[in-house]
């Protein structure tokens, strides 16, 4: 299900993406459009909002493509194809006169202000409001949101991730990255959690792989996997290279989000996640080196109990003996509880 505005230009963008996988997959892919015309006109969702000019004519435009889905499906494919390959040049007139020449001036005028077409646009409006769209294009599949720069290319690794979609050998130009949404994501990670805390740590592991597949770029995530990697109890589910490289993975991305929120410092957590790395790894000065940093870290945050319990973590390496836990690390959110 895809909402859009016709006179959306990533919605135009995202058009060309999906009319491109319709091509490899005519028989299989099934897309819904939904409207939601972005302007306060007709759509209190926009209300007190700065809209470009180009948006102006968004409410006739879009519900012209309602009324020709009503009563003619091809001549409604044909419209929106023609509406969002002509963008710059749309504006109500223009709009009016190919509808006009779809399907001709008599069953124009039936359809234009049709009850039918009014109460589709109304309950597409709802529909966005209730799912609390707040950018267009957004697009909703049985897996979750995806959303984000969406591309001919990634949509379909994505279709192919999530549902086995078969490749079409098409040579398609990549844009940028597409996600999933993240509830869905922080379901993975809670599914993760609570599986390992079950002792299920074979698929918890399985679990956070998915998460971080659906979203690389979340430290909390690659951090639980990173832990899990180098503590787990069970031999067979340890891999200390793979541990390192998630740890430092995710204090990658935590010291990115801490640049973003004008921090100096990470949570002192991923600290300990990159200490316990490196030690099954067996490298325990880095593992030292950054355990101390965790000890600083949670002491400097006002955390005397947390400080503790990094401290024993850190005479566990300085004995050159790896850690083994059956917690899970990070609990929370990648974030310092206290700033300076």
């Amino acid at each position: 299900v895809v909402f859009t505005c016709l006179t959306n230009k990533e919605g135009a963008r995202l058009h060309e993406a999906l009319l491109a996988l319709l091509r490899l997959h005519p028989d299989t892919l099934r897309i819904d459009l939904r409207f939601d015309p972005q302007w306060p006109t007709c759509n209190e969702n926009y209300a007190g909002q700065t809209l470009d000019e180009a948006h102006r004519d968004a409410c006739l435009i879009d519900r012209l493509a309602i009324a020709l889905a009503e009563v003619d499906q091809q001549a409604f494919e044909k419209y929106v194809n023609w509406a969002f390959a002509n963008q710059h040049l749309l504006n109500e007139a223009r709009a009016i006169a190919e509808a006009r020449y779809l399907i001709g001036e008599e069953r124009l005028a039936e359809v234009k202000d049709s009850r039918a077409a009014w109460e589709r646009t109304a309950a597409d409006i709802r529909l966005a409001a209730e799912l609390k769209i707040a950018k267009l294009p957004a697009v909703f599949c049985d897996q979750g949101t995806v959303y984000g720069g969406a591309d001919a290319v990634n949509l379909h690794q994505f279709l192919r991730m999530q549902y086995g979609l078969s490749g079409g050998g098409a040579v398609l130009p990549a844009l940028e990255p597409v996600w999933m949404g993240e509830h869905l994501l922080r379901s993975h990670a809670r599914s993760g959690a609570n599986l390992a805390a079950r002792q299920r740590y074979d698929e918890a592991v399985v679990e956070l792989r998915r998460g971080l597949q659906l979203q690389p770029q979340w430290p909390q995530v690659a951090a639980q996997l990173a832990w899990l990697l180098a503590t787990c109890p069970e031999d067979h589910v340890r891999d200390g290279e793979q541990a390192v490289y998630y740890a430092r993975l995710a204090m990658r991305f935590a010291e990115q989000e801490a640049r973003e929120r004008n921090s100096r410092r990470v949570d002192p957590v991923f600290h300990e996640v990159l200490a316990a790395a490196y030690a099954e790894q067996g490298e325990f000065d880095s593992a030292l080196a950054a355990a101390d940093k965790a000890v600083d870290g949670h002491l400097i945050n006002g955390n005397k109990q947390l400080g503790l319990a990094a401290d024993e973590q850190r005479k566990t390496y300085l004995r050159h003996e790896a850690l083994r836990s059956t917690e899970l690390k990070p609990t929370g959110p990648a974030r310092t509880e206290k700033e300076t």
